[in-house]
């Protein structure tokens, strides 16, 4: 683990308000004083040690799992991610290149901000395998996360039926502004699914991504029809 980083945590440095939690060695590149990395493995002393930090901690803002070698999913349990369930400063969460299974960093991760969701107001995926079972863990969280304003869901192979899923699960969500899908598998039912969504008069979105999918002229129709009477989007 990166210790000046976990230091500065748990003194709460109030410079430090974007944190990366991932697998050494990582692509991801952060730099300037208001990031922080976090370098986790199987070691579930030290992961529960960060987030317990990460609990009592006033400062952060933003927090980001990338967990492509699934190093840590083998010892993550809820005990250890009970910290992140007591911050009070983070609004936006990131998971990328973790597998949203039914155990896991991810999974659990999603099981904290389902409880600790009043002061989330962005969520963002990418390239997460969410497939077999893992879509319930995230619709299940973002049901709870009423507060959100953007959801970017990317690369992630997202198809029709997942997003029927999503839907359900955002519906009602007055204050989302930005729902970004894009680089996924969404075909004519997902588009149907979205075009429910665009019609509710409490759907309040502004801006829908839909690029890089596999939407065809049929899909493209339903969605520009649903934008008839939706002087929202833009």
């Amino acid at each position: 683990m990166n210790v000046p980083t976990l230091n500065r945590i748990q003194r709460d440095d109030p410079i430090l308000t974007h944190l990366l939690m991932c697998e050494p060695p990582t692509t991801v590149s952060r730099q300037g004083s208001h990031f922080g990395t976090a370098y986790i493995d199987n070691d579930s002393i030290r992961l529960k040690s960060i987030c317990d930090s990460i609990g009592k901690n006033s400062h952060l803002e933003d927090i980001c799992f990338d967990t492509p070698n699934g190093l840590c999913d083998a010892v993550a349990k809820s005990e250890i991610f009970e910290g992140l369930k007591h911050n009070n400063s983070i609004n936006s969460l990131g998971l990328s290149r973790c597998h949203l299974a039914s155990q896991g960093v991810a999974h659990e991760v999603l099981k904290a901000y389902e409880e600790n969701y009043k002061h989330l107001a962005k969520f963002a995926i990418w390239r997460c395998a969410i497939q077999n079972g893992g879509i319930r863990s995230l619709a299940s969280t973002l049901s709870r996360c009423t507060r959100l304003t953007e959801i970017s869901l990317s690369s992630c192979h997202i198809t029709d039926s997942i997003v029927e899923d999503l839907v359900r699960s955002v519906q009602g969500h007055a204050e989302l502004r930005t729902l970004e899908l894009h680089n996924n598998d969404i075909q004519q039912r997902g588009c149907e699914s979205l075009s429910t969504l665009l019609q509710d008069p409490k759907c309040n979105i502004v801006n829908l991504d839909l690029h890089y999918n596999m939407i065809d002229d049929r899909g493209a129709k339903i969605m520009a029809e649903a934008l008839v009477d939706n002087n929202k989007v833009e």
